[in-house]
């Protein structure tokens, strides 16, 4: 392009070629023109466009010089244009394209200035008439014509028509993308803008993951990771977190782009090196565009160093919305650490704090407490700090270390004592002392709270009932029943409480009656709960005690249906009261009766923990019948089916009462037995069936073989899981290696 203007301003100089002798007429405008020639050459367009435009002042009239007039036209609009005055420049270029013999290649050069300054105008479909020339000019220059090309797109995003551009970038944009990587970049960007400005969602997700995979080649690295968050955000508000997901995992850090973006001007900046000595103007001009973007945007991050946490923060929040609490917890946990501490960081670590706690992960969230006090307790922000403190001490309680959440909940309530939290910690602490059996110094915390707050505080049920139990659990039943006695009636009154504990009370006063013999009033307390709080949380275990309070009585009867009336939903109370039936007819002497109630409870009952006490009892009931035969096959088959279980209640009963069915001479035929399936059990690698065969063959041989009884338990104790046996077993095998004189191991 360069040599072209060079050889058209050439020509102005030879046009009086032939001549000896210039006349002064023909010699001024010929300096004129030598002038404006070397200003247009070292592209001082100012000086160039003030001689060319006096020249024309001068000469246009001028018949002997309309050649030269016709051949400036051109360069002085040129000039004009690429000092951004297209007003100025209009009348040269309108002047200049209605020559016929203009060069082509200057052609599309005026028409490509004529459709930006249009474009700059707000005339958007005359810019795209003369971009749309230049594009389909064959002899304008490559680079020039994927310029026009993106030029001309970029006119259907001023004008807002989001249609029109993704029309147009979905037409051309691979076109722009193979001729020139740093146009297609540009031209991506506006179409990933146009997408999300129209609401085309999926089609905006797929562009945007097809850019992130080839940034390298992008130049616009900031826009495009702000694009990025802003639909991402849509989606968010949408509640498609799904599709937030997908957008907002593909923003990188702020570190990562800023050296990207650094990168990118690196690299615009030796192309503007190479170009300016190339005397390439056309790619001058779009590289220092291109490099005054980039420089903008490096200008926005940098003032932007909530960057990160904003972007982690969204993806977290997308991830919680999806109820996926953990891996929110992850993102946030890694963006507290890392990020430097402000108002956001400080946000969500709070929220990572109540992340794991709603998890249960007490340690974690200990530790983000932690977190926060060290990195940002400090700042004028930190309007957590309550709040955070006390959330550290329920995740020490939830780990049960009670005296690091009593000292804990107490630096809340000294630290911060107007704080609403306060009255809460201060009770906190007083029911964290209770729980380390430390009754006199939570009775003391509680009366002293009790006094600084009314009874319609919504600490008072909290603290008043608690105080109740501080005797209660020194066992002092008479004081504990007075107090909740007292609890009740107020609450009964309407002048203090909620009544939040009202069934407790109740129950409390029950087994308090229970606890000493007391059976009528404690029948009376445990049927007022079962008839006046039918789905309280406490009905199931009232039941249990409401039927001992009757077996005690010898009313068997009345037992036997508040056992029955124990709803399975409380699997626990509820089969702890069948094996209490089992007992009844038991006490009985009914074994038809204990026979069908186990057998009952093996078909309703087949998954519970307390399968194999039943099938224990089922064995004794044969043998008590006089059927060992039976016993033996209940027995064994109740072994190989849930021998190998990890923990399994009632199990190793079934295991010693092999011994009463192999009497006398029979010991060693059982014992055999046992090697035999230890061996297959050790074979298959049946851990657990293995260890608890062992521990049988040493019990079956302890009273006569002591010393060897006790060897191979130690030897046992070596090889099992405490978390995965039974407690008998884990106690018997430590003994026995106390006794070998191994007290570490034991």
């Amino acid at each position: 392009m360069s040599e072209m203007i060079r050889a058209i301003l050439l020509s102005l100089l030879l046009m009086t070629a032939g001549r000896d002798v210039y006349s002064q007429e023909v010699a001024a405008p010929t300096e004129m023109l030598k002038t404006g020639n070397a200003a247009y050459l070292a592209q001082q367009w100012a000086e160039a466009a003030d001689v060319f435009q006096r020249f024309l002042d001068t000469y246009a009239a001028d018949v002997a010089l309309a050649e030269p007039v016709k051949k400036v036209q051109p360069l002085l609009a040129l000039a004009y244009l690429r000092l951004g005055k297209f007003d100025l420049a209009e009348k040269p270029t309108v002047a200049a394209l209605a020559d016929p013999a203009l060069d082509p290649l200057v052609r599309a050069e005026l028409r490509f200035f004529a459709g930006l300054g249009a474009l700059q105008g707000g005339k958007h479909e005359e810019a795209r008439k003369q971009l749309g020339t230049v594009f389909n000019d064959p002899k304008a220059e490559s680079s020039r014509r994927m310029e026009a090309l993106v030029l001309g797109g970029m006119s259907y995003v001023m004008e807002e028509n989001w249609t029109g551009a993704v029309t147009f970038f979905t037409k051309y944009g691979k076109e722009i993308r193979a001729a020139s990587p740093e146009a297609g970049g540009r031209a991506d960007i506006l179409h990933l803008h146009s997408l999300i400005k129209a609401e085309r969602w999926d089609e905006a997700i797929s562009l945007a993951q097809d850019i992130a995979a080839r940034l390298d080649q992008v130049r616009q690295v900031v826009t495009f990771s702000s694009l990025l968050i802003d639909l991402g955000s849509q989606f968010l508000e949408q509640e498609q977190p799904y599709k937030a997901i997908a957008v907002l995992r593909l923003i990188q850090t702020r570190s990562e782009i800023l050296q990207l973006q650094k990168a990118k001007i690196d690299e615009g900046m030796a192309d503007l090196q190479y170009a300016t000595a190339s005397k390439n103007a056309v790619r001058q001009t779009q590289i220092s565009t291109s490099l005054k973007d980039m420089g903008k945007d490096m200008e926005n991050i940098l003032k932007m160093p909530q960057f990160d946490s904003a972007s982690r923060l969204r993806l977290a929040q997308a991830y919680q919305s999806l109820g996926r609490t953990r891996e929110a917890a992850l993102i946030l946990d890694q963006m507290v650490r890392q990020m430097p501490p402000d108002e956001l960081v400080e946000s969500a670590t709070t929220n990572l704090i109540s992340g794991w706690m709603s998890l249960e992960r007490w340690g974690r969230a200990a530790k983000a407490a932690d977190v926060y006090l060290e990195r940002l307790s400090k700042l004028p922000v930190a309007k957590s700090l309550p709040g955070v403190l006390f959330a550290r001490a329920q995740a020490y309680e939830g780990q049960f270390e009670y005296a690091k959440a009593a000292a804990a909940y107490a630096e809340v309530s000294t630290g911060f004592p107007a704080d609403e939290l306060a009255p809460k910690a201060r009770f906190m602490e007083a029911y964290n002392i209770l729980q380390l059996e430390q009754y006199a110094e939570a009775g003391r915390l509680l009366d002293a709270l009790l006094k600084d707050i009314t009874t319609k505080h919504e600490m008072w049920d909290h603290a008043f009932y608690w105080r109740g139990m501080v005797p209660y659990f020194e066992q002092q039943w008479e004081p504990a029943r007075k107090h909740l006695a007292d609890y009740l009636e107020q609450v009964k009154k309407g002048s203090s409480g909620t009544g939040e504990y009202v069934d407790e009370a109740i129950f409390r006063r029950g087994y308090a009656f229970f606890s000493e013999a007391l059976y009528e009033p404690a029948i009376t307390e445990l049927t007022r709960l079962e008839k006046e709080h039918s789905i309280s949380e406490w009905l199931a275990e009232a039941q249990l005690t409401l039927g001992d309070c009757y077996a005690a009585m010898g009313e068997l009867d009345q037992a036997r249906k508040a056992y029955q009336r124990i709803s399975a939903e409380a699997a626990g109370f509820h089969d702890e009261g069948w094996m209490k039936q089992g007992q009844i007819y038991k006490a009985e002497k009914d074994l038809d009766g204990m026979k069908r109630l186990y057998e009952d409870f093996l078909k309703v009952r087949a998954q519970s923990p307390r399968v194999a006490e039943a099938l224990n009892w089922l064995g004794w009931v044969a043998k008590q019948k006089g059927n060992p035969t039976e016993a033996r096959e209940i027995y064994w088959k109740a072994l190989h089916e849930l021998g190998n279980d990890k923990v399994r209640p009632g199990l190793e009963d079934i295991f010693l009462g092999l011994n009463g069915l192999y009497p006398g001479d029979q010991k060693q035929e059982l014992r055999g037995l046992l090697q035999k399936e230890q061996g297959t059990a050790e074979s298959l690698q049946r851990t657990h069936y293995a260890i608890r065969l062992g521990w049988a063959e040493a019990q079956l041989i302890q009273r006569a073989e002591a010393m060897e009884s006790r060897v191979m338990l130690a030897r046992l104790g070596t090889k099992l899981e405490p978390k995965d046996t039974a407690p008998r077993i884990i106690v018997d095998c430590a003994e026995a290696q106390a006794t070998m004189g191994d007290a570490a191991d034991a």
